[in-house]
Parts: structure tokens; sequence; C-alpha cells
């Protein structure tokens, strides 16, 4: 019985390899199976990524394209919407100096366009010509066209009389101005007033910044006063000179770096500088010893020289 059992799983040498030959093809079916099945669905996986790509760029364009439509079509119905709203403004003949915000507002500015006006007003701006209206940045070049066959001013100047006495109100008191030279190293905010083309703000202004240099130097540096103009200056020239004065300097071996950034062309970062290297190396020996900082540069170093001192 014993011996019949065995018969039954017993396998000669030949038989033997083809049951290990069998179970390695199997091994390596199964494996085949783990491994290679994992590839193709990402490949699939990765072709079905790209046309969701390309559907989606697609969808965004279409996208684009409507809002660019849109676009179109609110820029049409705004500037329709604009050109109504000018076209219902009951224009008036006016001469612009001394308008009221009121009569501003009736020509079709708001309020805070016309406050922009008075505030140009008052620090001593004048409307002499068409022109001086249409540098305003509140009045639009659409707006502008619309108001200029109104205003009571010329289109430029054509003669001294026409010059010194058409910009003012026709109802408004005349008055004379003289041509009057002021030297703005020397003169007081009074007296700058008295110079056409200069408010009592702007006079103030450039008082304030002479004490803060210690000097000018030149009347280009009048254009580091906030809102002070190129053509502002233009118009100035003339009347403005400049002597050559004792500017006041500060000893950079002396003075704290609290003093130094009071100045307008030294900030703290520079002023502190100037300070800790001093402190560190002992006293400058020259001014060209502040280039030690890295701060200064050759555009800041030829700025600054002509207010410091090292002696």
């Amino acid at each position: 019985m014993r011996s019949s059992f065995k018969d039954y799983f017993y396998f000669s040498r030949s038989e033997r390899k083809g049951v290990i030959g069998m179970s390695i093809l199997i091994i390596l079916l199964i494996l085949f199976n783990f491994f290679v099945a994992d590839f193709f669905p990402q490949e699939e996986k990765d072709k079905s990524g790209i046309k969701e790509l390309l559907t989606e760029i697609s969808q965004l364009k279409d996208s684009l394209d409507q809002l660019e439509k849109k676009k179109d079509f609110v820029e049409r119905d705004y500037q329709t919407e604009h050109r109504n709203y000018f076209d219902s403004i009951a224009y008036f003949s006016f001469n612009p100096n001394n308008l009221t915000i009121e009569k501003w507002m009736k020509l079709g500015l708001s309020k805070e366009q016309a406050e922009v006006i008075k505030n140009y007003e008052a620090k001593g701006g004048e409307f002499r010509t068409k022109e001086d209206v249409r540098k305003m940045y509140s009045i639009s070049e659409e707006h502008y066209l619309r108001l200029a066959s109104f205003i009571q001013l010329p289109d430029r100047f054509e003669n001294k009389k026409l010059e010194n006495n058409s910009y003012k109100n026709n109802t408004a008191k005349k008055k004379k101005w003289k041509r009057v030279v002021k030297d703005i190293n020397l003169a007081d905010s009074a007296g700058l007033t008295e110079v056409y083309g200069i408010g009592s703000y702007f006079a103030g202004k450039i008082v304030e910044h002479r004490e803060k240099l210690g000097g000018y130097l030149s009347k280009k540096q009048l254009l580091e006063i906030w809102n002070f103009s190129d053509s502002m200056l233009l118009k100035l020239d003339s009347s403005l000179v400049i002597s050559k004065i004792e500017l006041r300097k500060l000893n950079v071996n002396e003075v704290s770096a609290e003093e130094l950034k009071k100045h307008p062309y030294i900030d703290w970062n520079i002023a502190n500088s100037i300070v800790s290297i001093r402190e560190q190396h002992g006293a400058y020996q020259k001014l060209e010893d502040l280039k030690m900082s890295v701060l200064i540069n050759d555009s800041i170093f030829l700025k600054i020289k002509t207010y410091l001192t090292v002696e």
C-alpha cells in the first residue's frame, strides 16, 4: 500500500525537469503581469491627461474670445454712455480763472476734479490761454475739446497787451504785475510772492528747501520740491536768480547720524554708515574717504559733497 501511494508522487528525471520548467514559466508570467501591466495603463493615463489638457486649452481660448467680445461691447457701451453724458451738458461761456466749484460741476466736472483746479489756483496757478486749461490732468482730452469753444481765453498770446490782460476775468479787478527778479538764496517767502507765478505755497516751500539744503547751487534744485514742474521753472527762469553764497556745510567728523539724515540728499542708512565708519576708523581726512561706505556711489558722492566738510 505504501509503495503504491508513493508511486503517485514519483517523477522521473525528465518529468522533474518538465515540472521545474513549467513552474518557472508560470512564475515569469505572474511577474510579467504584475510589473508590465502597470506601465501600459500609465501610458494610457498620460495620453488621457494630454487630451484633457488640450481640451482645457481649447476651452480657455474660447473663454478668452468671449471675454474679448464682452470687453469690446463694454467699451462701446461706455463710449456711447460717455458721449451721451457730454451731449447732455448745458455748456456756457466761461473764464476758468476763479470759476466756482459749482460752475465747474455744471460744465461736467466732478467735485473732485473741480477741487484739483481750485488747489492749482490756491498755489498761485492761473489760466492765461486755453492750452493752460488743457494741461490740467483732471480734465480729459475729450472733455477739453468740448469745452474749448466756450473758454473765454485766447488760444495763444498774440501781443504783449493780450499776454498781460486777456487771462483776467472781465468782471474781476485787474492786477498789474511788474517784472520782479528775486534771488532764491536770499529772498524770504514774502519777497518771493512778488514774483509773477509764485504763490504763498511755493514761496514757503522754496525757502524751506533752501534751509534744509544749506543753500541752492542751481535753479534745477527747485524741481526737488513736490509738484514744482519743469514748465513752471521755465516760466519763472527769467524772474529768479541765484547768487553764490557760503553754503551751510555739515562736518562729517562731528555731526551725528540724526543730524545728517535731516539733509534732503542723505537718508538714514547713509547717515548711519558715515558715522559708523568714522567710529571704527577714526576721523575722515578728506571727503573722498566717504566712499568707504558701500552705500555712497559716485553719483551720490557728487551730490552730497558740496554740503559736507571734514573740518
